[in-house]
């Protein structure tokens, strides 16, 4: 309890010293392991995080928490075609986790395989249908195809969705950029200036596109 109470307090270096204490005393419990490797990835232990979550998965196979969080931290490090068995693993076991299908469709987008991670995307859409990630995954899918105008219509669904995610904004504005639409850009950038005023990227993309004159 002290070492959770340290982790949601911030406090990640005293509760990496409490859960290591814990583990070499052999306390191995399945949640220790899971919130051991939470600390890690915190304080850049990525490789400790994946060992911990290797131990949690040893002792339940059919909690979908660790094969979730190995697949996100293998993708986040680069390791895409590590990363899949247990983004796959971490759906099957539950699929009404959005954040696993969300993990997957980018595993799958980073591994060049588009058709699956449409496949994945759609399927995730019918089950979440407030859930404009998906629309948004879906504008970054067929934007990597070159179906343009598919992207378009996708990216502008999951803004219908949530008019105030500026992640999703920024994304279609610099999908404005891409295909030299100028106009739709400076008012996606600046919609996003509007949400959050320090969004340091927007006035850099604005800087290279306004007229100078």
């Amino acid at each position: 309890k002290k070492a959770l109470n340290l982790q949601k307090k911030g406090d990640y270096i005293q509760a990496y010293k409490l859960y290591k204490f814990l583990i070499k005393n052999k306390f191995q419990n399945q949640e220790v392991f899971i919130n051991f490797a939470a600390v890690c990835q915190n304080i850049n232990k990525q490789n400790d995080a994946i060992i911990l979550l290797k131990e949690a998965i040893k002792i339940n196979p059919s909690n979908s928490v660790p094969f979730f969080k190995m697949g996100f931290i293998l993708n986040n490090n680069g390791k895409f075609y590590e990363a899949l068995p247990f983004a796959k693993k971490a759906v099957d076991l539950n699929p009404n986790l959005w954040q696993g299908y969300h993990n997957l469709i980018k595993i799958l987008i980073n591994l060049n395989r588009p058709k699956e991670a449409k496949s994945e995307a759609l399927n995730a859409k019918k089950l979440f249908s407030n859930n404009h990630l998906f629309d948004s995954l879906l504008g970054d899918i067929h934007s990597y195809t070159g179906d343009f105008n598919e992207a378009k219509k996708y990216y502008k669904k999951a803004i219908s969705i949530s008019p105030n995610d500026e992640v999703t904004i920024y994304t279609f504005a610099n999908f404005s950029v891409g295909i030299g639409d100028k106009k739709e850009s400076i008012k996606l950038f600046n919609k996003v200036l509007k949400i959050n005023p320090l969004h340091s990227l927007s006035f850099y993309s604005l800087s290279t596109i306004i007229d100078i004159e």
